[in-house]
């Protein structure tokens, strides 16, 4: 449900967090850069947009993510 919703998710077993940190880090900057290279950055509306993304008040867009996520 989450990969379908563009989340990915990395698990981590409790003692190689706690044992190795730095390479957990590691795998997770690996990923992140990964994810960011396949991702199209967004475009910038025209006109600037001020308070709105895609001509949507930001609390409406809020709104909207909310109903989502309870919707999972």
């Amino acid at each position: 449900i989450l990969n379908r919703h563009g989340v990915s998710v990395l698990r981590f077993w409790n003692n190689e967090v706690l044992g190795n940190l730095g390479g957990v880090l590691l795998s997770v900057q690996a990923v992140a850069r990964s994810l960011a290279a396949e991702t199209p950055s967004p475009s910038l509306p025209l006109g600037g947009g001020g308070g709105e993304i895609g001509g949507l008040p930001f609390e409406t867009l809020r709104l909207s993510l909310a109903e989502r996520v309870k919707t999972c």
